[in-house]
């Protein structure tokens, strides 16, 4: 009779029911009949509901669904339906009416105990972790009354998981001692993510509740550190980047929930995925790449190699180790980013062999196996690439043969070169063309010896304008490293109007004028000049400048006239100068180029090779019309880009950054990020 413990009897009870209810209900659980009463459940008022459903979950009986039932019905009563039924009950046995506070205190202890019954209802499911996950999802967000008493299951959750999780804490950091003897035994690293699953699956109703409340469970915080410190070692010690990589992926699952954890998750994910990716393109351009260089040390050998059996199956020596090389890589990157990169690496090859050796029929047979090739698949826009440079070297040797054979006096077959190159030819060159025909035209029909005589001096002139012309770099049209680039804007030209002495004046742009001895100078030093610029290592706008320097060198001195003394003094003095000429070329490349940047140096911390929350990221964002802006002006100086500067990032723009970061060793995508931004910017 003493009101706290009748208060508390009377709460823990059946007070909802009636006598030969609950009486049917004690005997059904003396008899074990609990499957019965799990499914009656739903029928039962509130209080009756939670007491009969915590009974079954101390019971082990109910499992999930009793303690769903149990969580549940905490938010069908409250403290004044509670009163109201005792009330009722009190006044039928002549008593008095509850005290609201001892009822209070009943209802708040009642809860705790329904509590612990729940978490033997959770414990006794064969995976508690996951038991708890799911019912902590479902009710965590509820905003009833079962959110108290589900932050009470989660007390007695954490400390029944407490010493399950101190062992899997210790197993994973006795795991990444070993590891680190052996970093490569994949034993260890299997373990390490089974124990990462296990910690999971017992952790994270708890992280998720933290989580709700914008917070980092501190033991998984604890163990995320660890692992990830680990982590860096491989990446910045070991350089095992997808072993790396796979890990870090493990803790992303494994602690998603935590807040701070996300962002720097994301960014280490993103950051060794681009080194792995880095990592198994260096792997399998290697051998290509030592192929390369073997050819280029050993470049007569590979050259009789390569023009003996050509470049493909049936090839032989250096031309067919290369070949293997070639195409083992294709296999290699197919399907990936990098999948032209061997492509390129061939490509490029064949353009050294056509600008810098000036080996045309070379390069051609290397252009023409890689379009002949079967054995692996070729992107479609390498091959609209290998296309057009096959037409630029066809070209280029038909412009030997018309050097050739206008130096040997072989009319015929210069004739023919002519009608070859006509089709293709730009403005300039057409016009050069034409002449030069009528030149050779009127010295085959020449009979006499003084017409003979001058038609042998118009061939000697059409040499001269063929030499300044040829595809060692004099010609109006450019071949260049990159045979395919085409432009129909020259760039800003770096011409030499006076040099020492204020001996050299630039003729106006025109034919037949006749010349000044200063005119005369510059035609000749500025040839001589060209003459070593040519033989020097230029990038692809490099080259298209050189080649605009040729046109406006043709368009003053490709046809002059002169007294022949000027032209003897000149020719005279011009042999003392080949050491100023060479300086003065140069200086005319170094001014094509921007100021070096200043070296960069790699931290040797062990985060070196992940990025901070603030670092690894470009300063341009494309999205923006500055941003767009900065970028389209700049591949417009470099020469990848001739559409308009409007600060929209079109399909356009994209080709264009695409095109750069190939040429500049950079993945061969239209990505912009931070390493882009540095060699574009040259930051």
């Amino acid at each position: 009779m003493t009101p706290k413990a009748r208060i508390a009897a009377e709460v823990g009870w059946l007070p909802g029911l009636s006598p030969s209810a609950a009486r049917d209900i004690a005997e059904k659980l003396r008899d074990g009949r609990c499957a019965e009463l799990l499914s009656a459940l739903a029928d039962l008022p509130g209080l009756d509901r939670a007491n009969l459903a915590a009974d079954l979950c101390a019971r082990r009986s109910g499992g999930p669904k009793a303690v769903r039932a149990l969580l549940s019905a905490h938010s069908a009563f409250t403290t004044m339906s509670v009163m109201s039924v005792l009330q009722s009950n009190r006044a039928a046995a002549g008593l008095g009416k509850p005290d609201t506070e001892l009822l209070d205190h009943a209802i708040t202890d009642l809860q705790r105990k329904h509590a612990k019954a729940a978490l033997q209802g959770v414990i006794a499911d064969t995976d508690p972790g996951t038991c708890m996950t799911t019912l902590v999802k479902e009710f965590l967000d509820s905003g009833d009354a079962s959110a108290k008493l589900l932050n009470l299951l989660a007390r007695e959750y954490d400390a029944w998981s407490e010493p399950h999780l101190s062992r899997i804490s210790d197993a994973i950091r006795d795991t990444l001692e070993k590891a680190r003897t052996s970093p490569q035994d994949d034993t260890h690293h299997r373990h390490l993510t089974a124990l990462l699953r296990d910690w999971d699956r017992l952790s994270q109703p708890t992280q998720l509740l933290e989580q709700a409340k914008g917070l980092d469970e501190p033991r998984s915080k604890k163990v995320l550190a660890d692992v990830r410190g680990f982590c860096l070692w491989l990446a910045n010690e070991k350089q095992l980047f997808e072993l790396a990589l796979s890990i870090t992926q493990a803790l992303h699952e494994t602690f998603a929930e935590l807040p701070s954890a996300a962002i720097q998750l994301n960014e280490d994910t993103e950051a060794l995925a681009k080194l792995a990716r880095e990592a198994r393109l260096e792997a399998a351009m290697s051998p290509l790449l030592a192929a390369i260089e073997t050819a280029k040390e050993r470049m007569s050998t590979f050259v009789a190699d390569l023009k003996m059996n050509g470049f493909g199956p049936g090839g032989s020596g250096l031309s067919e180790a290369l070949y293997s090389a070639f195409t083992s890589a294709v296999k290699r990157v197919d399907g990936t980013d990098a999948e032209h990169a061997p492509w390129n690496i061939i490509r490029e090859l064949a353009i050294e062999l056509n600008n810098k050796t000036e080996n045309h029929s070379a390069a051609l047979m290397l252009i023409n196996g890689l379009l002949q090739c079967t054995a692996v698949r070729s992107p479609q826009s390498i091959k609209r690439k290998l296309n057009e440079d096959k037409r630029t070297i066809e070209r280029n040797i038909l412009w030997d043969e018309l050097n050739r054979t206008a130096r040997s006096g072989n009319t015929v077959t210069a004739l023919s070169a002519i009608d070859a190159l006509l089709p293709g030819a730009s403005v300039d060159e057409r016009h050069f063309l034409q002449d030069t025909r009528k030149a050779l035209q009127s010295r085959r029909r020449s009979r006499t010896r003084r017409r003979l005589f001058w038609a042998v001096a118009v061939i000697a002139g059409v040499v001269i304008f063929v030499n300044a012309n040829s595809p060692s770099g004099r010609r109006p049209s450019s071949s260049g490293p990159s045979l395919s680039a085409t432009h129909t804007q020259a760039p800003p030209v770096a011409s030499l109007t006076t040099t020492r002495d204020d001996g050299e004046e630039a003729p106006p742009v025109g034919t037949g004028l006749v010349l000044s001895k200063r005119q005369i100078r510059y035609c000749v030093y500025q040839s001589e000049r060209l003459d070593v610029l040519r033989d020097l290592p230029m990038s692809n706008p490099e080259i298209d400048r050189f080649n605009a320097l040729i046109v406006e060198q043709n368009q003053r001195c490709a046809n002059f006239r002169y007294r022949g003394s000027d032209l003897q003094s000149v020719q005279a003095e011009t042999p003392q100068q080949r050491l100023t000429f060479r300086r003065d070329a140069e200086k005319i490349l170094a001014s094509w180029r921007p100021a070096p940047s200043p070296p960069v140096y790699r931290p040797t911390e062990p985060t070196s090779a992940l990025p901070s929350e603030t670092s690894a990221r470009p300063t341009l964002d494309l999205r923006t019309r500055e941003g767009a802006i900065a970028a389209q002006t700049r591949l417009r100086e470099l020469g990848y880009y001739s559409g308009a500067i409007d600060g929209s990032w079109g399909p356009s723009s994209s080709r264009a950054l695409k095109s750069f970061k190939e040429n500049n060793s950079l993945l061969p995508n239209e990505q912009w990020d931070a390493e882009t931004e540095r060699a574009l910017l040259r930051k």
